[in-house]
């Protein structure tokens, strides 16, 4: 398990959520719960094989909010925390947020609402 204490914003990267429920490819699974939220959610995810992982939170707008990377997990299921904070720690306002798992050529996506 790892916290999801998101940090490192990069604003150049623009990104358009036309895969909300399905990934990509079919060797990566993501799930948020709870979906909606009040404060916090849970991203799992399982890997087929040994890598690296980032996770990235977008608004609505495309503008990245927050960046995790954990590098070298294992083959298997993982979790992460999305603490509905932006990478400076201010509590993000209620919305839609879309949450981009990335390990080498694969990625999946899930959208996330918040509730505050």
């Amino acid at each position: 398990d790892h916290n999801l204490a998101i940090r490192d914003v990069d604003t150049s990267t623009a990104y358009v959520p036309q895969a909300e429920r399905e990934p990509l490819s079919g060797e990566v699974s993501l799930s948020i719960f709870p979906n909606p939220a009040r404060a916090r959610s849970t991203v799992a995810f399982e890997l087929p094989s040994a890598g690296d992982v980032t996770i990235r939170v977008f608004d609505v707008t495309g503008r990245e909010i927050s960046r995790r990377t954990m590098l070298g997990l294992r083959p298997g299921a993982h979790t992460a925390e999305f603490d509905g904070r932006d990478s400076r720690g201010r509590p993000l306002p209620s919305g839609i947020y879309w949450i981009r798992l990335e390990t080498g050529t694969v990625r999946a996506v899930s959208r996330c609402v918040l509730l505050r």
